[in-house]
């Protein structure tokens, strides 16, 4: 069984580390979706674009579920009040909504450059100390090289995603960037897959490798899917297990409750944001719900703080 564990591999040993499930799940995905595409099975229709964000939804909502929860423990050590803690989760998820509602294409560069910092976090938490000279550059490129590999084999199919999103001009400049990013950002995101590989971190390699693989061979949302509910969640969403499960006994109904929350919200965005097409209306839900959800995410505790040191409302 520990072959199939989902023990993020920054607990397991940096010489020998056990390959876990989403990572052979993630291989076996990505070949299983190019040969159906080879075959004839349309991996760009409507229907598996839905059913792509759907599984997008709820397999990768829940590795985000832990977070109120350690805002309040850390309030419960004394070191913010409550009050300011759910306030700056809350506030910079209505900041990135009304973003959204009011000026798309900033809210578009918001979400690339929030999901650039956070997918580089995935190879800072993994990477050995032989890594660290060169630990924001490499890191960033391996995250760069996820969002920008589809700019370079689904160039047209990216921008039409990102026009429903925003403006075609936006969407026409997004598309362009990434284009002009993503030869340097996937050789440097092969260059590290290799180099953890060579290091004896094969598990770590193959994840980051087969990652590129699907962003550049399949449909972006398709390979989007593959890639954060196999490759990112499942290290995220144990390695916050670990933390919780020792203090809360009731660790499911958290993570349900939470994540049914998040889905209130797409559902929310259905009625703000409507599309035309089912495919559409997906995307745009999908993607901005975790943009919504992906600031506070990262930044809420950094802001509660913030809360504390300037205002002075009471704890709650």
């Amino acid at each position: 069984m520990d072959g199939w564990s989902f023990a993020p591999p920054i607990f397991a040993s940096r010489t020998t580390p056990a390959w876990n499930g989403g990572t052979i799940a993630l291989i076996a995905a990505v070949a299983l979706t190019a040969i159906a595409a080879v075959l004839g099975f349309d991996v760009q229709a409507p229907g598996v674009t839905a059913l792509a964000c759907i599984v997008l939804l709820i397999g990768g909502l829940p590795h985000g579920s832990f977070d109120i929860e350690f805002i309040l423990r850390r309030d419960a050590s004394g070191q913010t009040a409550i009050g300011r803690a759910l306030l700056s989760y809350l506030l910079l998820a209505a900041l990135m909504l009304a973003l959204w509602l009011v000026e798309p294409g900033f809210a578009l560069l918001a979400f690339l450059l929030t999901a650039t910092a956070h997918f580089a976090e995935d190879w800072q938490s993994n990477a050995g100390p032989d890594d660290a000279p060169s630990d924001g550059f490499l890191a960033h490129g391996m995250a760069l090289s996820i969002l920008a590999a589809p700019a370079l084999t689904h160039h047209a199919l990216l921008e039409a995603i990102f026009s429903t999103l925003t403006t075609p001009g936006a969407a026409a400049t997004a598309a362009g960037l990434l284009f002009l990013i993503a030869p340097i950002a996937c050789c440097v995101g092969a260059a590290g897959a290799l180099s953890a590989w060579s290091k004896g971190n094969a598990e770590l390699g193959a994840r980051w490798l087969a990652s590129i693989v699907a962003m550049l061979a399949l449909p972006p949302v398709v390979g989007f899917m593959l890639f954060f509910t196999l490759a990112h969640s499942p290290p995220h969403f144990a390695a916050g297990l670990q933390r919780l499960r020792a203090n809360h006994a009731n660790w499911l109904q958290l993570v349900a409750g939470i994540t049914v929350a998040a889905l209130g919200l797409a559902g929310l965005l259905v009625e703000l944001v409507p599309q035309e097409g089912l495919g559409e209306q997906a995307m745009v839900v999908t993607f901005i719900t975790f943009s919504i959800l992906t600031v506070p995410h990262m930044f809420a505790p950094n802001l509660s703080d913030w809360l504390r040191r300037h205002l002075s409302f009471t704890s709650t």
